[in-house]
């Protein structure tokens, strides 16, 4: 059985008193248990969200599908697809799209 990394989720407008198309929210960050990810999408497209270590290797992906334009999150439990929780330290997350990317530091205490 495959842990789940994360679940869509509905989206609220608190989270987004200010946002551009290029922006990537964590919240809360540092993240001790789970962490909510939203970011907006400027068109349809393909998205990527994935989780890099600080030498930009790839160690997790958290979304890699079509999504519809507007703002979108999800909530992340700090488990990889093997259930393995990352260690304490500080990460990239990175948002790629086929118009615009963001990044944003992630810290796991």
């Amino acid at each position: 059985d495959t842990a789940k990394i994360y679940e869509s989720t509905g989206f609220q407008d608190v989270f987004w008193q200010t946002s551009s198309h290029s922006e990537l929210k964590i919240s809360p960050n540092p993240v001790s248990y789970s962490a909510r990810i939203g970011y907006i999408t400027p068109k349809y497209g393909k998205v990527n969200v994935s989780i890099y270590n600080l030498l930009g290797q790839k160690l997790e992906t958290l979304v890699n599908e079509l999504q519809t334009e507007g703002a979108h999150e999800i909530v992340w439990n700090r488990r990889n697809n093997d259930g393995l929780e990352f260690q304490k330290g500080v990460y990239l997350c990175r948002m790629q799209s086929e118009t615009t990317s963001a990044e944003s530091k992630l810290i796991v205490n």
